[in-house]
């Protein structure tokens, strides 16, 4: 295929990506051999998105070959993608974050610790000291997974809390959320920097869209050798058999974890309805007990006559048999209201033991004693 020749047109950027899809830019691999492959992107790139301001043709880059050491053998897809030197005063340490980070400024800052404690040989006098304290370390961290899409970029330093100040001058830690830039560039109302452009490039979904973002703020000859770039790192094979791998794997992941949502979702519609069955339960027992006060406030008013009439049962003997008749026959009305209330308090209790109530519950809900619930269990 000769991608120099061709010209970039959306048809065939279309056509490209049917023929294979454009390895995207957030795969730690592509990223690191794009940069390796267009230095001037690179620079570009790393001169706005780490507010290096140097003039692009002053910038002589060395790229460290090795990877700095991890600190935990299970940081998979959490290594460290570039280790550049810019003129030997300015280091700065590119990491791509492939998955979700819970402590991403700590796990930073022992990255920085490590660049520089590999930068002091052993015997370092004082001098050497002085020397590593006029370059400028920086970490810049691209996150691909964390979705921060009123934060675009967050910036770490050495600070002191008593002093009130930034305690070194020449040690900081850019955190780019890759996801703002993307939303910022298709909804954003304001005019874009180059870094914005370069930081949403990298969530380029297409060969098209790549072309499109790069149309904003880079010039066509720029912008077709790049896409160039990216056709051909694409269709290497050792990259994009890596790549369908990766992808294949995190497609099985996500199908797990829609899973893992449904059934979720399904067992918390299960605790609502149970939910909602017990509030129905509790609002008749509500009901039942505003019941069971307004008879009681009805008994008091009527003990209240019972005193004013007793009172006057002892002013007249005749009169004290009358009411004797009168108060017996109230306490046989109030016994079989006591009765028909037991029963209905029974009636409340067996349906809330089907229900499976703990009982305890029901014997202070009814007023019920345990050992009588025990009987009809």
């Amino acid at each position: 295929m000769n991608l120099i020749k061709q010209k970039i047109t959306n048809s065939y950027l279309e056509e490209m990506q049917k023929k294979r899809p454009m390895v995207k830019l957030t795969f730690d691999v592509m990223l690191k051999s794009f940069f390796a492959r267009n230095v001037l992107a690179y620079k570009r790139f790393l001169n706005s998105v780490a507010h290096l301001n140097i003039q692009i043709d002053e910038m002589n880059l060395t790229n460290k070959n090795t990877e700095l050491p991890l600190y935990n053998f299970r940081e998979y897809s959490k290594r460290v993608d570039f280790y550049t030197d810019i003129n030997g005063n300015i280091f700065i340490n590119l990491e791509l974050n492939n998955a979700l980070f819970k402590n991403l400024k700590f796990r930073n800052r022992i990255y920085q610790s490590k660049k520089i404690s590999l930068l002091l040989k052993r015997g370092a006098k004082k001098k050497d000291i002085e020397k590593l304290e006029k370059i400028q370390n920086i970490q810049l961290n691209l996150n691909v997974k964390d979705k921060s899409s009123n934060l675009g970029e967050d910036i770490v330093v050495p600070y002191s809390i008593v002093t009130d100040t930034i305690y070194l001058n020449n040690e900081k830690t850019y955190i780019r959320y890759l996801d703002y830039y993307r939303n910022l560039y298709y909804n954003g109302n304001i005019e874009l920097t180059e870094a914005d452009y370069w930081l949403a490039l990298l969530t380029s979904e297409n060969y098209i869209e790549l072309n499109e973002i790069l149309s904003k703020f880079v010039d066509d000859d720029f912008r077709e050798e790049i896409v160039r770039d990216v056709i051909a790192l694409s269709n290497d094979e050792n990259i994009f058999d890596i790549y369908d791998g990766i992808v294949g794997d995190m497609l099985v992941e996500a199908s797990i974890e829609r899973d893992r949502e449904e059934e979720k979702k399904q067992f918390q519609k299960e605790v609502d309805e149970a939910l909602k069955v017990l509030k129905e339960k509790n609002d008749e027992l509500k009901e039942k007990s505003d019941e069971l006060k307004e008879k009681k406030d009805e008994l008091k008013e009527k003990k209240d006559e019972l005193k004013e009439k007793d009172k006057e049962l002892k002013e007249k003997d005749k009169e004290l048999k009358e009411k004797d008749n009168i108060l017996k026959k109230y306490n046989d009305i109030l016994a079989e209201q006591e009765k028909k209330k037991h029963d209905e308090s029974l009636k409340i209790a067996k349906k809330m033991l089907m229900e499976n109530i703990d009982i305890d519950i029901i014997s202070k809900c009814t007023g019920i004693a345990k050992k009588e619930l025990l009987k009809i269990k």
